[in-house]
């Protein structure tokens, strides 16, 4: 994808403007970590920085654990939430 910007300038009593022409590179990501539906701060700002690259036009892709904590070390009743992302 390939813009054009016009930009203006002052210097003086003279205005000066030129276009700037850019390319818009889109990116595959991927996240590696817990991930809604886990419960957390962590799993929390995966999803929303997941959500935020795909907005912008990126790909991202998130792989996430099958336990956050082994059972011995867990101090809740579950790893998961019922909130929305």
């Amino acid at each position: 994808m390939a813009t054009y910007s016009l930009f203006l300038f002052a210097k003086g009593n003279k205005i000066y403007y030129f276009w700037l022409y850019f390319r818009v590179c889109f990116m595959k990501i991927v996240i590696l970590g817990p991930a809604h539906p886990y419960r957390g701060g962590i799993a929390a700002l995966n999803e929303r920085l997941a959500e935020e690259l795909r907005k912008e036009g990126h790909e991202v892709s998130i792989y996430t654990f099958t336990l956050q904590y082994p059972a011995f070390l867990f101090p809740g009743k579950t790893q998961y939430t019922d909130e929305p992302a």
